[in-house]
């Protein structure tokens, strides 16, 4: 696939002790999800004003990838099967919902979800039932992970490395990726931090990067994004 060359805007401080899953940022507020079971907690932070409001999840619940639609976050679970659902404002307990397999990243086209479970497939999903709706597999490409929509592409984490991939919300096929192993080593000495987070940023149109315990995150701007897949040469 094309490799897709990126600018810089600039970088932030990221709470190292996040144990980032899912990152979104809707109307100027910053939402992330941090797992491991026992810690797993869902922090706001509004970027305009710089409040923070952080909630805990019970112990035997594993965050994993977020969305919001309208004014539901939708908060998934690495094993228990278990979809939470927040007032994205308040962040208070609305519902929840069931789904079979494992929980990794989440996103939405504006009207579905799309969902990842480590393996190479994505689920398109009804967030009134989580209905499978469509099914897209990414050809070879598992452990697809922490994802986000824009544009017609879903941007995805790949567990343990260190390129992000563009993904046609069509047909699967992988558009292009983008290295940021040089931002991975700009905010952890660790290797085993792995790249993860995702978020399209409306106001610059730029996109946050960043990963589990890294002490930076990373406003990036691709140079040019392909919108059809090159034949394989």
């Amino acid at each position: 696939a094309k490799t897709i060359s990126f600018e810089l805007i600039h970088a932030s401080e990221h709470p190292s002790n996040h144990f980032t899953q899912g990152l979104i940022i809707d109307n100027n507020v910053l939402y992330e999800s941090s797992g491991l079971y026992g810690k797993s907690f869902i922090y706001q932070y509004d970027l305009d004003t710089q409040q923070k409001k952080y909630v805990r999840l019970p112990k035997e619940l594993f965050a994993e990838g977020i969305t919001i639609i309208g004014d539901t976050l939708y908060v998934l679970t690495w094993k228990a099967g278990v979809m939470i659902l927040l007032d994205k404002k308040s962040l208070s307990y609305k519902g929840s919902m069931h789904y079979q397999g494992e929980g990794w990243g989440l996103t939405t086209d504006g009207e579905n979800l799309i969902m990842s479970d480590g393996s190479e497939q994505l689920t398109i999903r009804d967030p009134k039932g989580l209905g499978i709706k469509k099914t897209l597999t990414v050809k070879g490409v598992n452990y697809l992970n922490e994802l986000e929509y824009h544009n017609g592409i879903i941007w995805a984490n790949r567990w343990y490395d260190d390129l992000i991939y563009l993904i046609s919300a069509d047909d699967g096929c992988v558009l292009g990726t983008i290295d940021v192993s040089k931002l991975k080593q700009a905010a952890t000495a660790d290797k085993n931090n792995v790249t993860n987070g995702i978020a399209y940023h409306k106001e610059t149109q730029g996109f946050l990067i960043t990963g589990k315990f890294w002490s930076q995150q990373f406003l990036i701007k691709p140079h040019e994004l392909p919108h059809n897949c090159a034949p394989d040469s």
